[in-house]
């Protein structure tokens, strides 16, 4: 049996349930996920995402679209960009936000010259107070997630050190839904292979 991250938690134990009572049925996933799932702290999903934004002037998207993916997300930087001084700075695809951002590239290649310190974002990122990165669930489907992933703690790590930030941990991962959440901490889940279909 096939399962995406868009099977609901129940249906996804009640299967667990089944292939421990039935052997023979085996829980398959179409992609694997690379990801770490000791990363409580930094889910979008906690409740002082409000007060991050809030007391934070900068934040950067890495191939996050808010406005689809989360829309309650993008009215609180709606909301926060109208108050002033905050900058939303964008890698990934153009998008239209409904208020200002600064989009460098779509290349992954900037986030490493964002981590060398070799950018002129690297100032902003340096000069704000409390900035803010948030990425999406998708980088960990990237066959290079794993150096994607140390890409964007190395940054993280640089930022806590030289900003002026009061919190350690300025890497958020934006869910699309609290089913993926658990989707992706279901550990047991393997990819499907040839000899599944054989």
């Amino acid at each position: 049996m096939c399962v995406g991250e868009n099977t609901s938690l129940e249906v996804l134990n009640l299967l667990n349930i089944l292939t421990r009572q039935y052997p023979f049925f085996k829980l398959r996933q179409p992609e694997q996920q690379l990801l770490n799932v000791d990363l409580e702290q930094r889910h979008l999903l906690d409740f002082n995402i409000d007060n991050k934004i809030q007391s934070s002037d900068t934040c950067l998207l890495v191939g996050v679209n808010p406005r689809y993916e989360g829309f309650r997300l993008n009215l609180r930087f709606r909301s926060r960009y109208l108050k002033g001084n905050f900058k939303l700075i964008q890698i990934g695809s153009l998008i239209n936000l409904t208020f200002s951002s600064i989009n460098i590239t779509n290349n992954t290649k900037i986030l490493k010259s964002l981590v060398e310190g070799n950018n002129l974002f690297c100032q902003e990122l340096v000069n704000s107070s409390n900035p803010i990165l948030i990425s999406n669930m998708e980088i960990f489907k990237r066959q290079d997630a794993s150096g994607f992933v140390n890409m964007l703690n190395y940054l993280t790590k640089h930022i806590s050190i030289f900003s002026q930030s009061i919190s350690n941990n300025p890497l958020n991962i934006l869910h699309p839904s609290l089913g993926s959440v658990g989707f992706s901490n279901h550990s047991t889940l393997k990819t499907i292979q040839n000899k599944d279909f054989k």
